[in-house]
């Protein structure tokens, strides 16, 4: 992944959250830098701790644009980019003020399911958290022994909050049987339930090759009307070739 870093208030003092973010981004192989106007990014990271300073004014070749910091206005929504909350005391405890005090939450990672989903207070703090956007609860579904936790959690969930959306993050990997396997789980849930299925990218390989069924399952799942408007078999014969 590209990865930019905007600090919006552009003073001379370190910004903690972009030098966590681009620690974390940096140990997963990605590239990271100051964003620019002129490349394409993955995602631009835009940090701000003051409310007087202007936001940002530049506009960026981005797929995903994310804001964050106290300067961002209500104190009453936040981003949490802890990459599994849910296995620490102290993410627990950050979820559980967020709840307590009316904050509107949304999960930036996929969340442990298989965590979650052996624990009644977890299951029923994930349920009554606020969510903050559309995109529901996330949960990783990245192996086969991934798929119950995910659909005990799910049930747990909704039992308590009918409303709740979740997105399952399942990657694609060389196994074609089981990345289909994993992706087609959800449809039973009807729309409560999105996919995001990124293929594997191995950043230590700059020649690897996605497999085209990758590519198009991908796309499939990832799009909620297509992934529930048709099955995949459907939907990869339309594209006129065989796995």
């Amino acid at each position: 992944m590209n990865i930019g870093l905007v600090d919006v208030d552009g003073h001379n003092f370190p910004n903690l959250a972009l030098m966590k973010l681009c620690a974390w981004h940096k140990s997963k192989g990605h590239t990271v830098g100051w964003a620019d106007m002129f490349g394409h990014y993955d995602v631009v990271y835009k940090s701000k701790v003051f409310t007087w300073t202007p936001d940002d004014p530049f506009c960026y070749d981005a797929d995903e644009i994310q804001c964050g910091g106290t300067g961002y206005g209500d104190y009453k929504k936040v981003v949490l980019l802890d990459n599994n909350i849910v296995a620490s005391r102290h993410g627990i405890r950050q979820l559980e003020y967020c709840r307590d005090n009316g904050i509107a939450v949304d999960c930036n990672q996929g969340m442990d399911a298989r965590i979650i989903c052996k624990s009644e207070h977890l299951s029923n703090l994930i349920a009554d958290l606020k969510p903050y956007g559309t995109k529901g609860i996330r949960i990783a579904c990245d192996m086969d022994e991934e798929i119950e936790p995910c659909h005990k959690t799910i049930q747990k969930v909704l039992e308590r909050n009918p409303k709740a959306l979740f997105v399952v993050y399942c990657i694609l990997t060389d196994n074609y049987e089981d990345s289909v396997r994993r992706v087609l789980e959800w449809r039973k849930y009807g729309h409560s339930v999105a996919v995001y299925a990124p293929p594997y990218r191995d950043f230590n390989n700059p020649r690897q090759v996605i497999p085209r069924w990758q590519k198009d399952l991908s796309r499939w799942a990832s799009n909620h009307f297509i992934y529930y408007g048709c099955e995949w078999e459907e939907y990869r014969r339309s594209k006129g070739y065989e796995t």
